[in-house]
């Protein structure tokens, strides 16, 4: 298996983020090989924010290789193919924490905001084209989505 040596950089920190209220227009989504198909809204116990069935918009330039809508508690993705490059992983999630597990790479935890939406999102460099095993594990309580590319 290839090797793949990896550089998570976070982007943007959970509590800036609810803080700044960052917004952008979002895009309809690109279509990818791992694909849910969107649910209805869920709602967190201790906030009336919603994360909505889709995650944040395709970025410019990038491929969507996988895409989760709003659930709560643990979730097989599947696998990707990531070529020599940078790999995103973003999404949303309200009330506990998520981790994100992408084999053989990185395991990325997240602490989600209980008051309000907290966006994500980290780079992965991968130095050699690599499958990865996408799966997140979820507290009971927690709603997330998120989208990959590359």
């Amino acid at each position: 298996m290839a090797q793949a040596s990896t550089r998570i950089t976070a982007l943007a920190v959970a509590a800036m983020l609810a803080l700044t209220g960052c917004t952008d227009d979002p895009e309809p989504p690109g279509p990818g090989p791992v694909s849910e198909a969107p649910s209805s809204p869920s709602t967190s116990a201790a906030t009336s924010k919603v994360v909505t069935g889709e995650p944040p918009s395709a970025m410019p330039g990038l491929t969507t290789l996988a895409v989760v809508a709003a659930r709560t508690g643990d979730h097989e993705v599947g696998t990707v193919t990531a070529r020599v490059g940078d790999l995103w992983i973003h999404g949303d999630c309200v009330g506990g924490r998520i981790e994100i597990h992408a084999d053989p790479v990185v395991v990325s935890p997240i602490v989600c905001d209980s008051l309000g939406d907290a966006a994500f999102m980290n780079q992965i460099s991968i130095s050699a084209e690599t499958v990865i095993t996408l799966s997140v594990a979820a507290d009971a309580q927690t709603t997330w989505n998120l989208r990959v590319e590359q």
